[in-house]
């Protein structure tokens, strides 16, 4: 169908031809693919639900037990409620957004705003993966200098450094600096775009790439330490006294200390892996040939943002999966919610 159209006026949906004045229109994405998206977005969303909630089971299981929330447990915390996070928040407003866009179009300030906030937290994650990283390599690599590690300062200052490099980072990029966070075609959903520079790659780097071979690094050259060299090290004055060996319920305790930290980094390490299957799968695609089959399958595009969501929403799946501290730390959760609601009913029943 031709239309006369100011095109000053046309919206996204119609693509102006030089005719005249005449425009011709376009049928939008959305009504091409309207099974598929729909189906995407309530998928989506069923994904971030699940998430929140397995998130949110976590971070109440660590609160609740006083030995895992002492220590690197500040640091999973830390990480944690940034899953819970992006789980119950920044996903979920990014699907909806994407989904309403195909319908009407949103200012153009709202995109820097969602768009920010949504990369600030996700790079605080992985910044604070790579620190947590770093204290679990000095405490089974160099135990002899992990108490300096323990503080209060040094984890405070691991935490706020995870979110003041991340708020670095993306600034630049929210006030104009080297691109801008805009609605990128054809789903319109917001994302960062380049003004030309290398300045977005740099940032991207920094945020993205740098943290997360800090952190392979790192447990790599933990796995090497105990695997390679045929027993995880523990610290010296843990195992002897002079010249007399401790007691062997010591030196148990130490060795047990010992596993329990390598058994965390493999937890992490697990993460770290399932996250970057899900997030780097988009980066390969659009840096290599395959790049002009996502541009002509729109489809595939929302999909590979539903595997970037599992990267949050399935994380408590290995801490419940790799470790019975926290299965029983959960278990306790729904004991007592169990008793609760036997004591809820009996009074109920009293009344009556």
């Amino acid at each position: 169908m031709v239309t006369t159209l100011n095109s000053s006026t046309v919206r996204r949906n119609f693509t102006p031809t030089d005719d005249g004045n005449a425009t011709t229109r376009v049928i939008p994405v959305w009504e091409t693919f309207h099974d598929p998206l729909r189906t995407w977005f309530i998928i989506n969303l069923t994904i971030c639900g699940a998430g929140a909630l397995a998130n949110l089971l976590l971070l109440t299981a660590i609160l609740s037990s006083g030995a895992h929330r002492r220590g690197c447990g500040t640091l999973i915390v830390n990480i944690v409620f940034i899953e819970l996070c992006m789980c119950a928040v920044h996903l979920p407003l990014n699907t909806v957004t994407t989904f309403q866009a195909q319908f009407h179009a949103y200012p153009e300030w709202v995109c820097p705003y969602i768009h920010f906030t949504f990369q600030w937290t996700q790079q605080a994650g992985h910044w604070s993966a790579c620190f947590l990283a770093l204290n679990r390599f000095v405490a089974i690599v160099c135990p002899i200098v992990y108490p300096r590690w323990t503080t209060r300062v040094a984890y405070a200052g691991m935490i706020s450094g995870a979110w003041i490099l991340s708020f670095m980072d993306n600034i630049i990029l929210a006030v104009g600096v080297g691109g801008r966070f805009a609605f990128v075609a054809p789903w319109y959903s917001c994302g960062p775009r380049s003004d030309g520079t290398a300045i977005l790659p740099v940032l991207i780097s920094f945020g993205v790439y740098l943290p997360e071979v800090l952190t392979a690094a790192l447990y790599l050259a933990i796995f090497v330490k105990v695997k390679i060299f045929g027993r995880i090290f523990v610290r010296r004055n843990n195992i002897v006294d002079g010249l007399q060996p401790k007691p062997a319920s010591i030196v148990l305790l130490a060795k047990a200390k010992a596993q329990r930290r390598f058994a965390l980094a493999k937890i992490m390490l697990a993460s770290s892996v399932w996250y970057c299957l899900c997030y780097f799968p988009n980066n390969i695609i659009t840096s290599t040939s395959l790049l002009r089959y996502f541009i002509a399958n729109p489809v595939l595009q929302l999909w590979i943002r539903t595997v970037f969501l599992c990267g949050f929403a399935v994380n408590p799946v290995f801490f419940f999966a790799m470790s019975r501290h926290y299965r029983i730390a959960a278990a306790r959760l729904f004991g007592l919610a169990g008793i609760i609601l036997r004591r809820t009913r009996d009074r109920s029943l009293a009344r009556f």
